[in-house]
């Protein structure tokens, strides 16, 4: 026998003798796990946890025995890398998890790089920040394998020719897929579920916008950014001019018709970002409790109240208690000053706030960046869009929403529609009254908090029982200046001047877009309810003036401006404020000779900025401690 060879046979009965001594000592042992990842995964790796007495050469015969090699040990203790054949993961990982010497078994899931979106206008896409979309987006694949139906004024999903006008697809539109459009606004003389009429095309903007934070194309380098970009869009137009009146929007019969015809068509998840004061027809309850018992989740605006002030109560259909009512915050996270909040039918209530913008109170900066025509109301070139049009109102907070929602359906597939509200609802970031209140309802709606499932076992973790926890308001790290006393946080600003009540659910839209605040607090003709936005007076994105800075803010927290315990968009907005503004802001910014103006822990061109613009004004002002 050569050398070779004994040397082989050796190593084989060494590792046989091991491997059952290993089984022996297995044999008092439970079982481990193995986990599957839903994403991308390494091929042919897995990673193996195994007991702190199994020594390295029990490891590797271990493996050995299930067809699996050690590729190496990780510095984690107890933590192996190992090779098997590609397609044999989870058959060889379940072996390995009953062996009885290992705790887990986990393929080995690939992440990407968690950076913003590369579209040129997410920069001023405070809306996305704000909800949390930049973590969420390491937890999700963009929502893909989920259907959403856009009820709504139509979306520029087509290049199409009627007659004399013509219709072109919006650019930021473009790789995403629609299904199922259908023209409902055109009565079909037939079946009205074989839709004879597909072109569900917009002819008012604001279907294409509430569509944009939904799904907008992202990382293209154009334009925006949109919430779930792999979602599929079912546009279903619903709403149109008025036969016999100059006005525009949404009669009940065509609504109830829309909700129909989206779940029979396979809708997931539904968004109307519609609403008016009166109640529902009996079709159109029909049609929303036939999406309830479909599983299908359902999102609606809480409405934009008369004049630029909310009211207590919530508009239909959002009032319908299987509906998930939503109302706008701005960009300080205050209930915007037209946004509805407050109670619905029976013991129904708002569920959730989500960003919506208020101009009137926080200036034009306040608004919500997606792509549509030269306005999001009453456009009539149907041909050209800007990369970025602004709107505000409770439509666009209902479509963060619904965004929200595809993302949770996508990846957790198995949610039931109540469960995805569930998960909605305790993820949120707890605004005004600590708990549950009528002006926020559960609180402002966070993809981030709402994928996290730190166990993989397929549940939101805050609706998963084995690791639920609740969701503290997020802290700015700790430093020097966290020390320093807060005064409590300014209460909501009243809004003044009222904000653009114009295409609000109790106001006709005209064909004319009012350039200054207006509302005639009028219904529309016929009962229809209206897509419910605050359009604002200057539709083409420009360098504008930010909020003035509360002169009653104690600004404390290095950096956390609003002193709401955030950090967060608003803040960067202040400082920026402050400095562009002259003269000075009032001296009230605690401790800025420390540095850490953004609370990023590190000395950088922006603190510098702050201490320069401050050391000045303030170098007689600064409370005692801070140099």
């Amino acid at each position: 026998m050569n050398r070779s060879r004994l040397h082989t046979t050796a190593s084989a009965v060494f590792a046989a003798g091991l491997l059952g001594v290993l089984l022996l000592a297995s044999s008092s042992r439970t079982g481990g796990t193995f986990v599957a990842h839903d994403g991308p995964s390494a091929a042919g790796q897995l990673v193996v946890q195994f007991g702190t007495d199994i020594s390295p050469d029990q490891q590797e015969a271990l493996l050995q025995a299930h067809g699996a090699t050690l590729s190496r040990s990780l510095l984690v203790p107890g933590y192996v890398v190992a090779t098997v054949a590609a397609g044999t993961e989870a058959t060889v990982g379940e072996a390995l998890a009953q062996s009885g010497v290992v705790s887990t078994v986990e393929e080995d899931p690939i992440r990407e790089p968690a950076s913003a979106p590369n579209d040129p206008y997410y920069p001023q896409q405070w809306n996305m920040q704000e909800i949390g979309l930049g973590a969420a987006r390491e937890q999700s694949d963009g929502g893909s394998g989920v259907t959403v139906a856009v009820l709504d004024t139509g979306v520029a999903y087509e290049n199409y020719q009627d007659g004399a006008t013509e219709y072109r697809q919006a650019p930021d539109l473009a790789l995403t897929t629609f299904v199922s459009p259908c023209d409902m606004s055109v009565v079909p003389t037939t079946d009205p579920f074989n839709c004879q009429d597909t072109h569900a095309n917009d002819d008012y903007g604001h279907g294409t916008h509430v569509t944009g934070t939904i799904a907008e194309n992202t990382d293209n380098l154009y334009g925006t950014a949109g919430i779930a970009p792999k979602a599929k869009i079912m546009p279903i137009k619903v709403c149109g001019p008025i036969p016999g009146t100059t006005g525009y929007g949404c009669p009940d019969d065509k609504l109830a018709q829309g909700i129909e015809y989206a779940v029979q068509n396979g809708a997931d998840v539904i968004n109307l970002s519609i609403a008016g004061p009166e109640q529902i027809s009996d079709a159109v309850r029909v049609a929303l409790a036939d999406a309830r018992n479909a599983g299908v989740v359902v999102v609606a605006a809480a409405g934009n109240g008369t004049n630029g002030v909310g009211h207590g109560t919530l508009d239909y259909p959002a009032a319908v208690d299987s509906v998930i009512a939503v109302g706008a915050v701005g960009i300080f996270e205050n209930r915007a000053g037209y946004s509805n909040y407050g109670v619905g039918e029976g013991t129904h209530q708002l569920d959730l706030v989500a960003p919506g913008g208020d101009p009137a109170a926080e200036g034009s900066a306040s608004v919500i960046l997606q792509q549509t025509y030269a306005t999001c109301t009453s456009a009539s070139d149907f041909t050209q869009f800007l990369p970025a049009t602004p709107c505000s109102g409770t439509s666009m907070a209902a479509a963060h929403v619904t965004g929200v929602a595809a993302l949770i359906e996508s990846k957790f597939p198995g949610l039931t529609a109540t469960q995805v509200r569930d998960d909605l609802r305790c993820s949120a970031e707890d605004l005004g009254d600590p708990g549950y209140d009528q002006q926020y309802g559960y609180g402002l709606v966070r993809a981030d908090r709402a994928l996290t499932d730190v166990n993989h076992d397929g549940i939101p973790d805050c609706i998963d029982p084995i690791v639920s926890t609740p969701h503290p308001t997020p802290i700015p790290p700790a430093n020097e200046c966290a020390a320093q006393t807060l005064t409590p946080p300014p209460s909501t600003l009243t809004p003044s001047p009222a904000p653009s009540d114009t295409g609000t659910p109790t106001d006709t839209p005209t064909k004319t877009p009012s350039p200054t605040p207006t509302g005639s607090g009028t219904e529309t003709p016929t009962g229809a309810a209206t897509v419910s936005e605050t359009p604002t007076p200057n539709p083409t994105p420009t360098a504008t003036p930010l909020p003035t800075p509360s002169p009653t803010a104690s600004h404390g927290l290095c950096g956390d401006v609003d002193c709401n315990g955030v950090v967060n968009a608003a803040d960067a907005l202040w400082l920026l404020r402050w400095l562009t503004e002259t003269p000075p802001a009032p001296p009230n910014v605690v401790c800025p000779g420390l540095g850490y103006a953004n609370c990023d822990g590190q000395l950088d061109v922006v603190d510098a900025m702050v201490i320069l613009r401050y050391s000045a004004a303030l170098l007689t002002s600064l409370p005692a401690g801070c140099n």
